[in-house]
């Protein structure tokens, strides 16, 4: 099933032959771009499990994010060819698996693997009610990759997208199981951090920040590509009390951290007696 791009949510069910992706028009899943091969890959069953063999494609095939010629396939593993994201499926109940994926395709961004915006704000109705109800901290970041528009047309668009993935797994590793991560729209990514108060926060911006400029993000091709954040963050406790407006104080904090140059960490500063 593609979970990212042109033929998102399109199920391909594979047959006996090899299931050629591809910009041919006789491939299975045809991807009309020019940095993918006319045979591109092909997935096929070769004693007793299945494969992904590459066709000699110059730009490659990865699987699970690491470049393939000829690997067994498992349950869930994510095959991507230039921008278009699959996921392969085993199950033996093919309808069950494929309303399991559309239910992800809903709640999860085909690119990153990450939660998406409606993730988000199910999150945050539910953990300020709860903040309100308990008296507990809570912090919403909102951050994005500085210049992104100047990192396409350096590396392109799949340049665009290795950072983006890349910058998704360093976040993975960066938070709590409690946490809620969501890639909101583009190159705008959220988190929303239970149990943390404004001077936590900042703690967790700083380190989220310092990860991104110490990390090497590389394109397909292996080329460094340098990549920045700009973080935005606002606290609420129990004397501070809607949605709307911790994300609103959060966005108008990272927009006054680009608006310094970017690569930066601004904070939105709540008072106790603030109007709600």
């Amino acid at each position: 099933m593609v979970v990212h791009g042109p033929e998102r949510g399109r199920r391909f069910v594979i047959g006996e032959g090899p299931f050629v992706i591809g910009r041919s028009p006789e491939a299975g899943l045809v991807i009309n771009d020019e940095r993918v091969s006319r045979q591109h890959a092909s997935i096929v069953f070769d004693e007793d499990e299945w494969r992904l063999k590459d066709g000699g494609s110059r730009n490659g095939t990865f699987l699970n994010e690491v470049r393939v010629t000829d690997e067994p396939l498992r349950d869930r593993d994510r095959i991507r060819i230039d921008r278009s994201v699959l996921r392969f499926r085993t199950a033996t109940d093919v309808e069950a698996a494929y309303h399991d994926e559309i239910y992800e395709l809903m709640r999860a961004d085909g690119l990153t693997g990450l939660a998406n915006e409606r993730v988000l704000a199910d999150a945050l109705d539910r953990e300020v009610r709860r903040s309100e109800r308990y008296r507990r901290p809570l912090t919403l970041l909102v951050f994005e990759i500085d210049r992104f528009p100047e990192v396409v047309k350096a590396y392109g668009g799949q340049g665009g997208d290795a950072a983006l993935m890349q910058l998704a797994d360093l976040l993975q590793a960066q938070f709590r199981r409690d946490d809620v991560l969501c890639r909101l729209d583009g190159e705008r990514f959220g988190v929303l951090v239970p149990e943390v108060d404004g001077l936590g926060a900042l703690t967790v911006a700083d380190k989220l920040w310092r990860s991104v400029r110490d990390a090497t993000f590389v394109n397909d091709a292996g080329q460094k590509m340098r990549v920045t954040v700009s973080v935005g963050l606002a606290s609420l406790d129990a004397q501070r009390r809607t949605r709307d407006l911790l994300r609103s104080d959060a966005i108008t904090a990272l927009e006054r951290a680009q608006d310094r140059g970017g690569n930066c960490i601004e904070a939105a500063i709540f008072r106790p007696n603030a109007a709600s």
